[in-house]
């Protein structure tokens, strides 16, 4: 870019320079005065034009049209310059001699009309400071003079939008100080071309980073994400996303997704209003990302796939990380899937490098009531959850990764005919935190009631009793966020069985395990039984010193209470 400024300022003496409220200087042509246009507002301290919107629904378009401009002798290329911002990214109509594009036209000696040559790189970006854009082309050899001709015709400016143009000039390059290695090098530069297109929000917007040991930044602040799959009007909220999110703030709630429209104004201003984070899903292109999304602070992730190994390939969500990075690089990107542990490549493997962070779907509580898998539930999560650890200890690229697995609270899809108990459901989400979640969702909110054979599901909002038992639960999570976001400390407790099974029920590790936290200067432990009989354990931490506990089948042991009994 500094070649650009450095070209420019070489020229500044030249009389290409033309002020937008010179007397005949410009004509400008405002589809059907649909825009409030001011030819010398004062923005940022300087002179501009100002365009307007007026309205909230009409078709917009400008296009503004120096004089014409004499070609002086000797001269075989020009260069294009103007300064300016918008509250969004203004676009050209796109279609070959339309007049909102942005254009140098071209005329003969004897005054007629001989061609005219677009400026693809004069596109006004949605930006709260004004943006040096050029341009450089060939002047055609038939060419005496030319008009500029400045526009656009997409989006349409509504009430409270607004474009910002000014500090044009238009400078015949003299004969033999040929400026186009300069620009084509600046072309070929990627950031560059983000720079111009794709530039800073209009709105302030959290930078988001991963920690080195996976922990979420805010803007450098850590925060553990509880967050619900599938937010949405139901009758347990009279039908209003507003309310929607002040239950879910008022139970402990801080993270949220949707299956709707996640550009809706009433899902975005409620979920700001609550001060809620969102993951949201995208693609590009995508509107909606590149004028909304990438704008609104609430937007905490990029949810890049669904069922990632079922729908797309590895290097499909490589590709599609690299593209929403390239124009919003201070988010994090996301994805969901199966682990499916027991596979020799498990559905992660493949998939490690292509996200920030991973959200195993953990569904482990199957069939009717009193199926296996009702022993084995706690179990499986934890399989699941050290295989996400292996797979990035195994594939990773050196970048921090995240996982925040999704857990099951909710009965449907023929698969799973029953919710898992009250114990069950604690049970699984401390042993996903025990064993290295960096936050935690459920799935789902509202369910889905199809007609359709085996679509019928139900959320945590299903019932009065399940909303009360999430509720108690995300509030736990809240309560303990301070805690799990501090680094753990390498030297961690050893666990040994005093009485009940060593083993969990798929005899893949101990039946108790633990995670040691420091805060405040000390020590806070938490564990978990996936056994579903009563274990006692001595638990021994690095201190040397040791407690012994009696866990219920499926207990957790938290600070501060005695919940080995499954009270809370």
């Amino acid at each position: 870019m500094m070649a650009v400024v450095a070209c420019l300022v070489a020229f500044s003496a030249w009389a290409g320079a033309m002020d937008f409220d010179a007397e005949g200087a410009w004509k400008i042509n405002n589809h059907r005065g649909r825009l409030k246009v001011d030819t010398a507002a004062m923005v940022d301290g300087a002179k501009c034009l100002a365009a307007y919107g007026a309205s909230n629904k009409c078709d917009t378009a400008l296009s503004l049209q120096t004089r014409r401009i004499a070609i002086p002798a000797g001269t075989r290329e020009f260069v294009v310059a103007v300064e300016a911002k918008g509250s969004k990214f203004a676009q050209e109509a796109f279609k070959e001699g339309v007049n909102w594009n942005n254009a140098v036209v071209w005329y003969g000696a004897d005054g007629k009309k001989t061609g005219e040559q677009s400026l693809p790189h004069i596109l006004v970006p949605a930006s709260r400071s004004f943006r040096r854009l050029c341009d450089w082309g060939k002047i055609p050899a038939n060419a005496t003079a030319c008009e500029v001709r400045l526009g656009f015709d997409y989006p349409d400016f509504v009430t409270g939008d607004a474009v910002f143009y000014r500090g044009f000039s238009f400078e015949p390059v003299p004969e033999g100080q040929s400026r186009e290695s300069e620009f084509v090098a600046l072309w070929k530069d990627g950031a560059w071309a983000r720079d111009i297109l794709y530039s800073p929000p209009v709105r302030e917007v959290p930078k988001i980073t991963l920690r080195d040991d996976g922990v979420t930044l805010v803007d450098g602040e850590p925060f553990f994400p509880i967050g619900i799959y599938s937010v949405c009007r139901r009758e347990s909220n009279g039908m209003n996303l507003d309310t929607a999110f002040a239950d879910l703030k008022a139970a402990g709630f801080n993270f949220a997704h949707t299956y709707g429209n996640a550009y809706e104004p009433e899902f975005l201003a409620a979920a700001e209003k609550h001060g809620f984070k969102l993951w949201v899903a995208a693609t590009l292109p995508d509107r909606n990302l590149l004028d909304v999304g990438r704008h609104h602070p609430a937007i905490l992730a990029w949810y890049l796939g669904d069922d990632t190994s079922g729908w797309f390939s590895p290097q499909e969500i490589a590709d599609r990380d690299a593209a929403v990075k390239a124009v919003d690089p201070d988010r994090i990107t996301c994805q969901a899937d199966p682990v499916h542990p027991e596979r020799p490549i498990s559905c992660y493997g493949a998939y490690v490098r292509a996200t920030d962070v991973y959200m195993p779907e953990i569904y482990p509580v199957r069939g009717a009531a009193g199926d296996p898998t009702d022993k084995t539930c706690v179990a499986k999560t934890i399989w699941d959850m050290e295989r996400v650890r292996a797979d990035v200890c195994a594939f990773n690229d050196g970048r921090p990764r995240a996982c925040w697995p999704i857990l099951q609270w909710f009965m449907g899809w023929n698969n799973w005919q029953h919710f898992p108990s009250r114990e069950q459901l604690r049970a699984t989400t401390w042993a996903a935190i025990v064993h290295g979640a960096h936050g935690m969702t459920w799935y789902t909110y509202g369910g889905f009631d199809q007609k359709k054979p085996g679509r019928n599901n139900q959320g945590i909002t299903s019932t009065p009793e399940r909303w009360k038992t999430i509720s108690e639960l995300a509030t736990e999570l809240k309560k303990f966020s301070p805690v799990l976001i501090e680094r753990s400390p390498r030297a961690q407790p050893v666990v040994e069985i005093l009485a009940g099974p060593a083993k969990d029920p798929l005899d893949r590790g101990p039946s108790v395990t633990c995670l040691l936290k420091k805060h405040m200067g000390k020590d806070w432990l938490f564990a978990v039984n996936a056994a579903p009989e009563p274990v006692t354990a001595k638990i021994t931490l690095p201190d040397g010193s040791s407690r012994t506990e009696k866990f219920a089948p499926f207990g957790v042991l938290v600070p501060g209470r005695n919940d080995t009994e499954c009270a809370f």
